[in-house]
This record gives structure tokens, sequence and C-alpha cells, in this order.
């Protein structure tokens, strides 16, 4: 991973076994431990962010169920899933109103 200049300063501070652990895998991997350690939270915030967008996106949908009621039954779902888990093409199941108005 390639960092671009000008950078921010930040200061973190480690306990004693945790700084030894950094320092063991960055000797491991070839490479310092602040380059690890920028690798390491850039993967952590890229992970920290499709989470966020994850659960953001299941908000959104359950919402937008709560307000029309419309879906897929659960048994209808899973024969379709079972079917495409065994490499067949079965046709998607319609979506409609599964929730008592």
């Amino acid at each position: 991973m390639c960092y671009k200049w000008p950078m921010t300063t930040t200061t973190i501070r480690l306990a004693p076994a945790l700084k030894k652990r950094v320092a063991k895998l960055a000797k491991c991997s070839g490479q310092s431990a602040h380059n690890l350690l920028l690798e390491l939270i850039d993967a952590g915030v890229t992970r920290a962010e499709a989470r966020a967008d994850f659960v953001a996106e299941a908000h959104s949908r359950l919402a937008e169920f709560e307000e029309t009621g419309r879906g897929v039954p659960w048994s209808e779902m899973k024969v379709w899933l079972e079917a495409r888990a065994h490499g067949e093409k079965p046709t998607l199941p319609r979506a409609r109103r599964v929730l008592p108005r």
C-alpha cells in the first residue's frame, strides 16, 4: 500500500505486549512497524465502513418491507437457495404482500 504525502501525525499509545507483537509481525513481513500499522488501520477502517454500509442497507430494506409488506416467504426462498447451491437455475420467487394490512 502506498500513502501519499503529506500525512498527518497521530500518536497512539500501545501496551508493551502489543508493541512487541507488532514488531514481530513487521519483522516477519519485511516491513517497518509504521507501515504495518498503516496497513492494519486501513484494513480495519475499510472493514468497518463495509459493515456500516451493510447495516444501513439492512435498515433501509427492513423499512421498505415494513412499509409495503412485500417480500418472499422463507419457505420459498429456501427452496430457491438450495436449488442454486446445487447448480440449478430456478426462477426467482416473486415478491408479494406477506404482511397483513
